[in-house]
């Protein structure tokens, strides 16, 4: 009686524990992409000059992008890849970062985020990169730009640099590939089916022929520092890491003063 009873309650536990298993597969990306919609018609208000764009998609498609430009003297053009939730209604806002030290800056909503048509994924986020890149390239040389990813896109951003010329790649709490980061944060979780969206930056700044740098804080609590800590393993050697005492995923410009130091030496004094 007592055997059956033990039985009975490893039997629930581990269909409880392969049930996590499923419901993280099946539900992986309402919980990777956390996109915020606007419509159609949402009127933008930044306290700076911007213009904005649509890209047309070849599937019909299209996707949502702003200009934020400098008036300052321009050094170049930051094409940004923001992170896994919100819009450009909010990334927005971090247009002066950049265009306080004289760049403009093209950031797109990817498929699915914003007034961008379509859904979400790492294919697309590919797609919606490159297009971003192949119009700015129209009108700026390859070493006049900055490819520059956040997070999530910092797997865009590692992708495009892949394939495409730039001055430099800066890569701001980024990790080395989805899958490490859900073990890292989830151990007890046994990952041997794939997930669907890998974003492998570890493999990609393999193939990175020009300067990167990456920011990345001790405490950030989304990004596990282990995980963009392996990156230095795909580095060249003359590109850098830098590690933010205490910083965390979202303050790493707003509360850390060495962050912008460093920033200022990349952007400014290269």
């Amino acid at each position: 009686m007592k055997r059956n009873k033990i039985l009975k309650i490893i039997f629930i536990l581990l269909s409880i524990y392969i049930g996590l298993h499923f419901i993280l597969y099946g539900l992986q990306e309402k919980l990777l992409f956390l996109e915020e919609k606007l419509h159609a018609d949402y009127d933008f208000k930044f306290q700076q000059e911007f213009e904005e764009h649509f890209f047309d998609m070849e599937n019909g498609e299209r996707i949502n992008a702003i200009l934020f430009k400098t008036r300052d003297s321009l050094r170049g053009t930051i094409l940004y890849f923001h992170g896994n939730a919100g819009s450009l209604k909010r990334w927005g806002q971090i247009a002066p970062t950049f265009t306080r030290r004289g760049y403009n800056i093209l950031m797109i909503d990817y498929r699915g985020y914003g007034k961008s048509e379509g859904k979400p994924g790492e294919k697309a986020f590919y797609e919606d990169g490159q297009k971003a890149y192949d119009w700015i390239r129209q009108k700026v040389s390859s070493d006049n730009i900055i490819l520059y990813g956040r997070s999530i896109g910092s797997g865009v951003a590692c992708h495009i640099a892949v394939n495409n010329l730039a001055k430099m790649l800066i890569l701001e709490t980024p990790f080395n590939n989805i899958q490490d980061v859900v073990h890292t944060k989830y151990p007890f979780l046994y990952l041997g089916i794939p997930l669907r969206h890998q974003f492998p930056n570890d493999e990609n700044l393999k193939k990175v022929a020009y300067p990167v740098h990456i920011f990345h804080g001790t405490k950030d609590r989304v990004v596990p520092y282990p995980c963009a800590a392996k990156l230095k393993h795909s580095l060249k050697a003359t590109d850098q890491f830098y590690t933010i005492e205490n910083g965390g995923h979202n303050n790493l410009s707003s509360d850390f003063p060495e962050f912008n130091q460093i920033l200022d030496r990349i952007l400014i004094k290269n």
